[in-house]
């Protein structure tokens, strides 16, 4: 963990402080609005800031456990079983950890999975099916939720 708990940054914008002495990073930071992929160069500093944290060898085991559980899409009650953990410890851990519920934590993990899929060729109702959606309107209010979009210019923009 980053020294803080992810809910403080839930639908919040937190002013950033950056460490002392990591001029790369600063340079990062200002040539983010001119990059040419936002989602790489955001991902880049993540990492940078990430490799300068301190997080809890526990807390990141678990948190890789219950990361894998949600890959899988396996239900709530049961990865909470699968952890021996009732769901609201789970849901607690999530919170602390993720910054969201482990229900949506699932969500959006099926919702990366649909959205590779057609990278790969498969059509978007395709998709849909195979990430483990019960049908197009959930595949697409997914897609709103998480990309502010619709499936198709989803596709399109991939």
């Amino acid at each position: 963990m980053l020294h803080d708990s992810a809910t403080n940054a839930t639908d919040a914008r937190l002013p950033v402080r950056l460490p002392r002495g990591d001029a790369r990073l600063a340079q990062m930071i200002d040539q983010l609005p001119a990059a040419a992929n936002t989602t790489e160069a955001l991902r880049d500093i993540a990492v940078r800031l990430l490799a300068r944290a301190d997080p809890d060898p526990e807390t990141v085991r678990t948190a890789d456990v219950i990361s894998e559980l949600a890959r899988r899409d396996l239900s709530v009650r049961t990865m909470a079983q699968t952890l021996g953990w009732t769901q609201r410890r789970l849901h607690r851990f999530c919170i602390e950890t993720f910054g969201t519920s482990a229900s949506v934590l699932r969500s959006l993990c099926r919702f990366c999975r649909a959205h590779a899929l057609p990278s790969a060729g498969a059509r978007p109702a395709e998709a849909g099916a195979l990430a483990g959606y019960a049908d197009q309107a959930h595949l697409t209010r997914h897609v709103k939720r998480f990309a502010a979009t619709t499936p198709g210019e989803l596709v399109k923009s991939s």
